[in-house]
């Protein structure tokens, strides 16, 4: 296998404010509120490990400072198998359109479940 790629997910879930990079002490409160996300990230993703993903944290560099997202990491279809198992893949990109819209969504969202109806509703139209 070739090494992780990953998806940034943002610093918290979409709906919420996030701590902006400024000229204050900000580093602490980003990396608690990043950390924060990303355990509800594992606690509504619970099969993470299963699909050879994990949830970390990055940092990226600003023009004033740096800043950090949560990532999920993933494992790409490796492009000299004849078979090629693309499941750490889909979850990623599963992972990164069902995310949660605020800190109060901790709703378990299942790879398997949103799969076969997601394959349902393209023949249901």
């Amino acid at each position: 296998m070739f090494r992780r790629e990953t998806l940034e997910l943002g610093p918290v879930p979409a709906s919420e404010p996030c701590i902006q990079v400024d000229d204050s002490d900000y580093i602490n409160a980003m990396v608690e509120q990043t950390n924060k996300y990303l355990k509800q990230l594992e606690t509504i993703f619970p099969d993470y490990e299963k699909h050879d993903c994990l949830f970390g944290l990055k940092r990226f560099s600003h023009d004033f400072g740096i800043y950090m997202e949560v990532v999920i990491y993933f494992y790409p279809p490796d492009r000299f198998d004849d078979n090629p198992d693309e499941s750490s893949l889909d979850f990623a990109f599963f992972v990164e359109a069902n995310l949660p819209d605020t800190w109060e969504d901790m709703s378990i969202r299942h790879f398997e479940s949103w799969q076969s109806s997601a394959i349902a509703e393209q023949f249901t139209a």
